[in-house]
């Protein structure tokens, strides 16, 4: 499927409305079979028609007159990858642990991606976007099973685990799509996610270790809010 027949489909879906849910987004893209990586095409399409999506936080990213704050961290966030793919390892991590250190946390999703990837990466620093899925799986199941909170009630794993292709679309959509962590990795057609390679590189097991205590960190302070 191309951006062209995806946008239609989406057309013919929503009608004449000018704002939809980002959860009713995705469940579109799941219902219409619409590959994940077409999601840049949809919301650039969503822009140009004055269409709005929002979050469960009540963020927006698209806005009738201007891309909205979201949108434009986003954009700045692939102009930075790009650069940083040149850059060396050494400037690249220190990006990251001051990009750790000041990131907007209103899920944990951020700080889980992280964990998943260096939990289950290879030794070049790719790990499947399955292995992905099911960490996160693993990981709200257990803080059910130990009645710990396990999300917000307005979050898709507030009360069950959904199904693969809607935990896939949330983490394509959010954290390897809109945050930070764009600046660091990516996902290609195959949903095999890649480290920039002169960061890993230059991580050490010592740098590993801080990232994932930082992570564990930003989860316990997130779930402290709830």
């Amino acid at each position: 499927m191309n951006a062209k027949t995806a946008i239609s489909i989406i057309k013919n879906e929503i009608k004449n409305r000018k704002i939809i849910p980002e959860n009713e987004l995705l469940d579109l893209l799941n219902k219409n079979e619409i590959p994940y990586l077409l999601i840049d095409d949809i919301i650039e399409f969503f822009y140009e028609s004055q269409i709005e999506i929002t979050s469960d936080n009540n963020d927006t990213y698209t806005h009738p007159k201007a891309p909205s704050h979201i949108t434009q961290r986003a954009n700045l966030y692939k102009k930075t990858h790009e650069e940083l793919l040149k850059s060396p390892g050494k400037d690249v991590k220190e990006q990251l642990f001051s990009d750790l250190e000041k990131p907007r946390i209103q899920a944990s999703y951020i700080p889980l991606t992280l964990l998943a990837f260096f939990n289950e990466a290879d030794c070049d620093g790719n790990v499947s976007i399955d292995k992905i899925i099911q960490f996160y799986k693993d990981y709200f199941e257990l803080r059910r099973y130990r009645k710990q909170v396990v999300e917000r009630s307005d979050s898709v794993f507030a009360n069950a685990i959904p199904s693969d292709d809607r935990i896939k679309a949330l983490i394509l959509f959010n954290p390897l799509g809109r945050s930070f962590l764009v600046k660091y990795f990516s996902i290609d057609k195959n949903g095999l996610v890649t480290l920039n390679h002169n960061l890993w590189e230059a991580l050490t097991a010592s740098d590993i270790s801080r990232i994932r205590g930082i992570s564990n960190r930003l989860i316990d302070d997130y779930y402290k809010k709830l």
